[in-house]
């Protein structure tokens, strides 16, 4: 508990933050069709390329700070800084920091990228550049996956039918890890996102 002396107000509580709902966010927004605007998402590269508010600017939260955001604003300097993540509450520690660090008019956009969709905005999606994104833990398991199912067929060809079956765990594996039925991640069909 922090004990205050008469008079004495504490800093942290002090912080004004705004925010509106997706809704009057997006009526902001393209209010003026002609004009740029600042939407930051603080989610991770693949919670942004999964799906993002029309125009959302991916700045993660451990990367955000007040000079990130006056290198890559695209308004004047008048205009608010909307901040956007999942489900609101990363956006609002994100508007807290640069309400911190000195900016002013900087608005959370309350319930996240999750109210932006149930709301039924517009929603875009990305893909990943090469040496972007999933790393390890994304693309190069699935190739890894796909080796291991074509090692198996050959073993199961060459050496013991039995090694087919090991083709197939693997395989099913991929498809039930969200990978598809396409263990390189290249199909057209993809899972929906949300």
């Amino acid at each position: 508990m922090i004990s205050l002396k008469r008079g004495q107000l504490d800093q942290r509580k002090l912080i004004m933050l705004n925010s509106i709902t997706p809704e009057e966010a997006f009526k902001l927004l393209s209010g003026k069709p002609d004009r740029p605007f600042d939407l930051f998402d603080v989610r991770s590269p693949q919670e942004y390329r999964g799906g993002h508010a029309r125009g959302a600017q991916l700045v993660p939260l451990h990367q955000l700070n007040a000079d990130v955001v006056k290198e890559k604003r695209k308004s004047p300097a008048e205009d608010p800084i909307f901040v956007i993540c999942r489900s609101g509450s990363r956006s609002r520690t994100a508007c807290e920091r640069l309400i911190q660090q000195g900016l002013t008019n900087i608005v959370n956009i309350e319930g996240g990228t999750l109210a932006w969709m149930h709301a039924g905005l517009p929603v875009e999606q990305s893909v990943a550049k090469d040496g972007e994104g999933d790393g390890i833990s994304g693309r190069w398991v699935r190739r890894l996956g796909l080796f291991g199912v074509l090692t198996s067929l050959a073993l199961g060809w060459l050496v013991h039918p039995a090694f087919n079956f090991a083709a197939v765990a693997i395989w099913i594996t991929l498809i039930v890890s969200g990978g598809g039925a396409c263990p390189l991640g290249a199909c057209s069909i993809r899972r929906n996102q949300t």
